[in-house]
């Protein structure tokens, strides 16, 4: 935790110290949708989100924004032990928040960009013993910019993210902290970007 909020606190220094030689803003407003493995089970996602994007040349840009997902899943989560399956009520882990920082390289048309992201759910309980502290990844996006108008672009990606969480499990006797994969996901991204 402490390497994000440092690394997140570095990329706000340098976006502060460069704003005056930015040239380009653009906002783009984006939906996904898709699946992701979560343990052994697939779960549909779909989401929101706005991105800011800051072009410091023709190719390179940075974007930061605010996302929303939504996670559909079953109720109970499947838990083998031993010869017996258990199954735990899934209380949240269905909307999540998270906030993205990626590098974006754009050129003929077609864009890719790569970055970190944080995340935390509304209501972080796993199930009744087991709470997600937070959640962090990495993601790369892959796609096309079509050209609406001088200052408008519509953008067709295909997005892969890989989720780590960090949790806390509750037993009788004592608390535990780990740390373990996530998620892994494709998602379908669909965005409309103005440039101010």
């Amino acid at each position: 935790m402490k390497r994000i909020a440092l690394i997140m606190s570095l990329l706000c220094c340098i976006l502060s110290a460069s704003a005056q030689d930015i040239k380009e803003w653009s906002i783009i407003p984006n939906a996904k949708t898709g699946v992701a493995l979560e343990g052994l089970q697939a779960v549909f996602r779909t989401g929101a989100g706005v991105d800011v994007k800051m072009a410091f040349n023709e190719d390179w840009s940075l974007l930061t924004g605010v996302e929303y997902e939504y996670r559909f899943s079953n109720d109970s989560m499947n838990y083998k032990i031993g010869l017996f399956h258990t199954f735990d009520k899934r209380i949240g882990l269905r909307h999540f928040f998270r906030v993205p920082v990626r590098a974006e390289y754009t050129h003929q048309g077609y864009y890719m960009n790569a970055g970190l992201f944080v995340e935390r759910a509304t209501n972080p309980w796993l199930t009744q013993t087991k709470r997600l502290d937070i959640g962090y990844g990495i993601g790369l996006e892959v796609g096309r910019r079509i050209q609406l108008s001088e200052n408008n672009h519509l953008r067709i990606g295909l997005q892969t993210q890989t989720s780590f969480y960090n949790y806390t499990r509750y037993d009788l006797n004592y608390v535990e902290h780990r740390a373990g994969w996530g998620f892994t996901s494709i998602l379908l991204s669909l965005g409309y970007e103005h440039r101010l």
